[in-house]
């Protein structure tokens, strides 16, 4: 993991609400000589319900953390990626029959 020590105001935000009992990602996409930095995760659900939510550059696993209900990860150090051209996704379980989840990532990219 990347991190900054000074977190500069963040310029984009990514949310996705998802369907009855699926995965929930919000995904910041690749693009090229560009790194990702994320300052914070929303995730949660429509009723209650326990799943992990897992933040990813590309494919390699950053960061875990178990979601009950709802959770909001601020990082006193944003989080990046650690090749410039990789995106940074958030996603969150699914959380059963009949339940839907969301996940906002909000950050920077330099």
């Amino acid at each position: 993991m990347v991190a900054r020590s000074t977190i500069r105001p963040a310029d984009w935000s990514v949310t996705t609400l998802g369907s009855d009992n699926a995965v929930a990602t919000a995904a910041k996409a690749a693009v090229a000589e560009t790194q990702h930095y994320l300052t914070s995760v929303v995730a949660s659900f429509d009723e209650s319900a326990v799943a992990l939510l897992t933040i990813a550059d590309g494919v390699a696993t950053r960061f875990q953390i178990h979601v009950f209900d709802s959770e909001v990860v601020t990082f006193d150090a944003a989080m990046g990626s650690f090749l410039r051209g990789d995106p940074i996704t958030a996603s969150l379980a699914a959380g059963g029959s009949g339940i839907a989840g969301s996940v906002t990532i909000t950050g920077y990219s330099d």
